[in-house]
C-alpha cells in the first residue's frame, strides 16, 4: 500500500533526523482520517552516544472537532447576521412605507376638517338669515294672512323653522368638533356661579318639556363657584336637559347637585327609556346613536354627548352617564370648585 509506505518512510527518516539533532521535534500525520502530532526526541547516554528514541504520538482529534464546530459556528452566526439585515431593511422599507401612508392620511384627514370648517363657517351664515327671516315671516306676514292659508302658512314656516334649527344645531357640532380636534376651541376657565345658568336654562327648556307634559324641577339652589366657561357649561347642560327632555316620554327630568371634597357634581336625571349596557359603553363615542325602535323618530347627530364630555374634560372635569333601561338615566357634570 503506496500510503502505508509513505508513512514508514517518514517514520524511519524522522527517527534518523532525532539521532543526528540535539532537539526534540515534531511533524503531523494523518492515521484513518485522524490527525496526530508525531513529536520525536533521541535520548542519549552519559558519554553522548544515542541510547534511544521516545516518541510521542498526541491526537488532534478534539482540536480538530471543536475547530470544525467553531466554524460551523461562525457559518450559521454568518447566515443568521445576514438574515437579521435583510429583515431589518425589510422592515425599514415596510414603516416607510406606512410613514408615507401615514403623512397622506394626516393630510387627507387635515383636508377632510379644514373642509368640515370652511363649510360649517359658509353655512352658518345663510342659515341664520334663513331662520331669522322664517321667524319674521311667522311672527308677521302670518298675521296679515288670508284665514283661509294662514294655518297652512303657519304650518308650512313652522317646518321651515325647525328644519333650519336642526341645520344650524348639525352647523355648531361640527364646528365644534373641528375646533376640539385641532384643538382650537376656545374655552375660558375662571369663577362660575352655575346657579344663574342653571336657572335660566331651565326656564328657557320648560316649554319644551310642557309640550311632552313632562315635569321639569330644578332642585338647585346654593354651589358654591365652580372652575369653568359658563359658556361651554351652559352648552352641555342644554344638551343634556334637551336629550332627558327628548327620550323621556312620561314623567319627569330633575336636575340636582352635590358636592364632594373638591369637586361639584351637577346631576340631570330623568324617568325615560333607559339605556341598555351595550349601548352605554358606547354612548360618549362620536356619531354613536342608541339604535331602538324607540328612538327611530327622534332627531340628532351623534355628536352632542361626545362634544360635552369633550368640553368637560377640557374644563377639567368629567361627564359620566348610568342608567337602567326601562327606568331612566342619570347623566352627571363634574366640574372643580373655585378656591
Amino acid at each position: 500500500d503506496i500510503e502505508e509506505t509513505k508513512k514508514e518512510l517518514v517514520a524511519e527518516n524522522a527517527k534518523k533526523f532525532a539521532l543526528s539533532v540535539d532537539d526534540a521535534f515534531a511533524y503531523l500525520s494523518n492515521d484513518e482520517g485522524n490527525r496526530y502530532w508525531n513529536v520525536v526526541k533521541a535520548i542519549r547516554g552519559s558519554d553522548g552516544k544515542n541510547a534511544g528514541i521516545l516518541l510521542m504520538k498526541l491526537s488532534l482529534a478534539e482540536n480538530d472537532v471543536l475547530v470544525e464546530k467553531t466554524i460551523t459556528q461562525v457559518y450559521l452566526l454568518s447566515i443568521g447576521a445576514v438574515i437579521v439585515v435583510l429583515l431589518l431593511i425589510f422592515n425599514h422599507l415596510r414603516l416607510f412605507a406606512y410613514e408615507v401612508k401615514a403623512k397622506k392620511l394626516e393630510e387627507i384627514d387635515k383636508m377632510k376638517d379644514d373642509f368640515i370648517s370652511m363649510a360649517s363657517h359658509e353655512l352658518k351664515s345663510p342659515l341664520t338669515a334663513i331662520s331669522g327671516y322664517s321667524e319674521l315671516l311667522s311672527d308677521t306676514f302670518i298675521k296679515d294672512a288670508n284665514p283661509d292659508i294662514k294655518l297652512a302658512q303657519k304650518k308650512y314656516l313652522g317646518n321651515i323653522v325647525i328644519s333650519v334649527e336642526r341645520l344650524k344645531t348639525l352647523v355648531e357640532d361640527l364646528l365644534d368638533v373641528s375646533r376640539i380636534e385641532q384643538n382650537r376651541l376656545p374655552i375660558d376657565c375662571k369663577s362660575t356661579n352655575l346657579v344663574p345658568i342653571i336657572s335660566g336654562i331651565a326656564e328657557e327648556m320648560s316649554v319644551m318639556a310642557q309640550q311632552k307634559k313632562l315635569d321639569l324641577i330644578n332642585n338647585i339652589k346654593n354651589l358654591p363657584p365652580v372652575v369653568a366657561d359658563a359658556e361651554r357649561t351652559k352648552q352641555i347642560l342644554v344638551n343634556l336637559l334637551s336629550n332627558a327632555i327628548k327620550y323621556t316620554p312620561t314623567g319627569k327630568v330633575e336636575i340636582q347637585s352635590r358636592e364632594d371634597g373638591e369637586w361639584v357634581y351637577i346631576t340631570v336625571a330623568d324617568s325615560g327609556m333607559g339605556i341598555s349596557s351595550d349601548n352605554l359603553q358606547q354612548l360618549f363615542s362620536k356619531f354613536y346613536r342608541v339604535q331602538v325602535a324607540e328612538t327611530a323618530n327622534i332627531s340628532g347627530t351623534g355628536l352632542g354627548l361626545w362634544i360635552a364630555r369633550e368640553i368637560a374634560q377640557k374644563m377639567g372635569g368629567n361627564l359620566n352617564a348610568e342608567s337602567i333601561e326601562g327606568v331612566g338615566s342619570h347623566f352627571t357634570l363634574k366640574l372643580k370648585k373655585f378656591k
